[in-house]
């Protein structure tokens, strides 16, 4: 199935989202462990939204498509 990149953002500051699979299917989400972004999920998201999951994995910030975040 494609990957689908998801701009998105908590509390005013952007992350980066990725999803694949039904939209209608069960949510499940992948959280990365650092130094690792969300593509590390690719394989095993593949393989949940071939079984008709939702998978979505969000890039911490700083790493993968999502950007450092600044102190206020």
């Amino acid at each position: 199935m494609a990957f689908v990149d998801v701009p998105l953002s908590f509390e005013g500051r952007p992350l980066h989202l990725t999803t694949t699979g039904p939209a209608s299917g069960p949510v499940v989400l992948f959280a990365h462990p650092f130094p690792l972004h969300a593509a590390a999920w690719h394989p095993l998201m593949d393989r949940c939204a071939n079984a008709g999951l939702r998978a979505a994995a969000v890039d911490q910030p700083g790493f993968g498509k999502s950007p450092r975040w600044v102190a206020r």
